[in-house]
């Protein structure tokens, strides 16, 4: 898999934008990146890209644009283990219209007037799944937990990451209208289409809301025969204002104790 795909990614995720116009990415789309300290980090997706994107300016962190800049302009390029780097010529040595992505020819030399293709990006995409599964495979003979773990990479696409990104915000609460305005999708096609009530995120929420109730339920149902050392009746749930307590104050019940 190619470091180029890597960094797609990442503005995909986000931009919560799609892959088609997230693969034309020009370094002038990038703004107050630098460590200047003046205006907001952004990335401005301009109009007329396709039917579908929705021209606005999204606001990435902080922590991100420094990265970005990075790797972009300070001589220190994103390198992995079999010596790729992204990108392979400074953005400051290029035109402020540079692709971020371009794309290649079949000797392997980039067409800088040329954006990558989606095919080829989505190539790319089913490559790191592969990769993936192997670490995942891995990570279950060391016993260790794995991030994609509970995840179906043979549905990983390259439309994925719009929908994590809608996913992650969702999860963390945010108004529809928020989400909308980061995404440049509706409120009615996220509802209907990328907030989607998939397996894990109802287990995590029904884990988060009404797992208390099941550790209590278990918790009564232990001390029955057993030490008390609940702050709960076991017959009826009401709280004890006293751990020694032989009779439970609302339903009588006769609470067992060491000395029974």
């Amino acid at each position: 898999m190619s470091l180029w795909t890597s960094v797609l990614v990442l503005l995909q995720l986000f931009c919560g934008e799609r892959a088609d116009a997230l693969r034309r990415c020009q370094a002038s789309w990038l703004e107050c990146i630098d460590d200047a300290g003046i205006g907001s980090p952004s990335i401005n997706i301009p109009d007329g890209l396709n039917r579908k994107t929705v021209p606005r300016q999204v606001p990435i962190p902080i922590d991100l644009a420094k990265l970005l800049h990075s790797w972009m302009y300070s001589g220190n390029p994103l390198r992995n283990a079999q010596g790729q780097q992204w990108p392979q010529v400074r953005f400051d040595e290029q035109p402020s219209n540079a692709y971020l992505f371009p794309g290649r020819k079949p000797n392997g030399e980039q067409t800088p007037n040329k954006a990558i293709s989606t095919r080829s990006y989505g190539k790319h995409m089913r490559a790191a799944a592969e990769i993936i599964k192997k670490d995942v495979k891995a990570a279950r003979t060391r016993k260790e937990h794995h991030p994609f773990e509970s995840f179906d990479l043979s549905k990983l696409r390259t439309h994925s990451m719009k929908k994590t990104a809608v996913s992650l915000l969702k999860e963390q609460r945010h108004s529809s209208a928020i989400v909308a305005s980061l995404t440049g999708a509706s409120i009615r096609t996220l509802e209907t289409v990328y907030d989607r009530p998939t397996t894990k995120r109802t287990r995590q929420a029904v884990n988060q809301a009404l797992g208390p109730i099941a550790h209590s339920v278990s918790s009564w149902n232990e001390q029955d025969g057993h030490d008390h050392d609940s702050n709960f009746c076991t017959r009826c749930g009401h709280a004890l204002l006293e751990t020694k307590q032989r009779y439970c104050s609302k339903c009588g019940h006769k609470l067992i104790t060491v000395s029974d």
